[in-house]
């Protein structure tokens, strides 16, 4: 999948895979869910690239209301896109387990007792190749953001994620909620069930407060081509605010 088929498609294209995981991992014995899971939580899967895109997007609005001299509008959708990277940043770290954890569940109605796997055999199991490819595909969607596009090219490469009715975000929560049903019908720890069911009901929240962002994306400012931008986690402050009286009553 290339950038130019994430920019040219529906976001079905990009979220069907999720979709037909949350199938395969209802049928899946434990050893094989985790293996199935790893793509979208272990490090470096799924969750963790959109984690990375959202902070690079961060920047990319970032720079822009800058260049706007701050206008209000604008900074409220930087606003937006930081109250939901900053979370999701120790979200998608601590999930990282999650894999390992659910494939040390009873493997089946004979197994009455959760047994430690052999080392690593749980990753016997791989994730369907849609899965694996789509940590790379939302890189490239981040590379994008950072080779000094448009406005309206970042808003069409931002939607198949941040669309709160079948992007992937969206997506992400209904495979969580569904495996952290998963997890309990398996005999899971609290822990780790409730942990998974809260990460889902916080990516759904977080993708219905995104469903302005991509509209709001088109009115960004153009700017010209700078020095290479800093890796997006380096940009933790917002821009300052304007001078008083040109914002009365925004928020930090």
């Amino acid at each position: 999948m290339t950038i130019d088929d994430i920019a040219a498609s529906p976001a079905s294209a990009v979220t069907e895979p999720l979709q037909a995981l949350s199938a395969r991992i209802a049928q899946a014995e434990p050893a094989e869910a985790a293996g199935l899971l790893s793509g979208v939580l272990a490090a470096g899967g799924v969750l963790d690239a959109v984690r990375d895109l959202l902070e690079t997007a961060v920047t990319f609005v970032e720079q822009r209301t800058e260049a706007a001299g701050h206008d209000p509008a604008l900074y409220a959708v930087w606003h937006t896109l930081r109250n939901v990277a900053d979370p999701l940043h120790h979200e998608a770290s601590a999930l990282h387990t999650a894999p390992r954890l659910l494939g040390r569940l009873p493997q089946g109605p004979q197994d009455s007792a959760p047994k430690p796997p052999p080392p690593h055999a749980w990753e016997q199991w791989v994730p369907p190749s849609a899965v694996r490819d789509m940590p790379a595909a939302l890189d490239a969607i981040a590379e994008r953001l950072e080779a000094d596009t448009i406005p309206v090219s970042a808003a069409l490469l931002l939607a198949p994620v941040l669309d709160p009715d079948g992007g992937v975000l969206h997506r992400l929560s209904a495979l969580l909620a569904s495996t952290s049903r998963y997890a309990h019908r398996h005999g899971a720890a609290p822990g780790l069930w409730q942990d998974l069911g809260r990460a889902g009901q916080d990516l759904d929240d977080w993708s219905q407060a995104l469903a302005g962002t991509t509209a709001a994306l088109t009115q960004l400012p153009t700017v010209a081509a700078g020095p290479a931008r800093q890796p997006a986690r380096a940009s933790q402050t917002p821009p300052p605010p304007p001078a008083p009286g040109d914002a009365p009553g925004r928020r930090r």
